[in-house]
């Protein structure tokens, strides 16, 4: 990694996580070992390190790496995990979740990103696969441990909550509400555990996102 690359990685590390509570020695770890600036458009090096989204096309955006790390840390992702990523981009999040977790499903729903992504990913314990992210991959040989919607959401489908395996964790950004039909950029983290046929819900802190296609509002699904 050229010597810049690996100054500006450093710098978010101790300044934009570290000291915003973000202090996981796995999650610091994993975001230390991937290189932001290998996983978004060419033109935008520059801007890899930025404590803000990077447009990658197509209306889609790189997390800022505060709200990833923090969706990281709420999802409390194990070494023995298997982890559903709904939105793989330019498949820069499903390669420090692959640090974290033992197996990384991820959804991507354009070619074109689902393309950038595949030129990009290394690890051997990820899978890349197109489908409409709200629907995640109930083809899986079994349920997730964990579920990372990698955007905004204004809903989760119940089909994605019943891809969860038990004590299972959903981890989305959900965009807040001014009045009906009215969402801003500001969201809200949101936790959702399952206990067998229970789904509990909790939410923390702020967040700016960008809303992931297929999870705007529908009469008949709720949070």
């Amino acid at each position: 990694m050229p010597l810049m690359s690996v100054l500006q990685q450093k710098n978010m590390r101790d300044g934009q996580l570290r000291t915003n509570a973000v202090r996981d020695p796995r999650i610091i770890a994993a975001l230390a070992d991937v290189p932001r600036d290998a996983y978004v458009p060419g033109s935008l090096l520059g801007a890899a390190y930025v404590d803000d989204e990077i447009p990658l096309g197509e209306g889609r955006f790189l997390t800022e790496p505060l709200a990833f790390a923090t969706m990281l840390h709420l999802a409390d992702v194990q070494p023995t995990d298997h982890v559903l990523l709904i939105g793989a981009g330019y498949g820069y999040s499903t390669a420090v979740l692959s640090k974290l977790a033992a197996h990384v499903v991820a959804i991507e729903e354009s070619s074109a990103l689902l393309k950038e992504a595949r030129t990009r990913l290394t690890a051997g314990n990820t899978e890349l696969h197109q489908a409409p992210m709200s629907e995640g991959w109930p083809a899986h040989r079994h349920p997730f441990n964990v579920i990372l919607i990698d955007g905004g959401v204004q809903r989760v489908p119940d089909g994605l909550l019943e891809q969860l395996a038990h004590n299972g964790r959903l981890v989305a950004i959900e965009m807040l509400q001014l009045r009906p039909g009215e969402y801003t950029g500001l969201g809200q983290y949101l936790i959702i555990k399952r206990e067998h046929d229970v789904f509990a819900t909790r939410r923390e802190g702020n967040a700016f996102v960008a809303l992931l296609p297929g999870f705007t509002h529908l009469e008949g699904f709720h949070l």
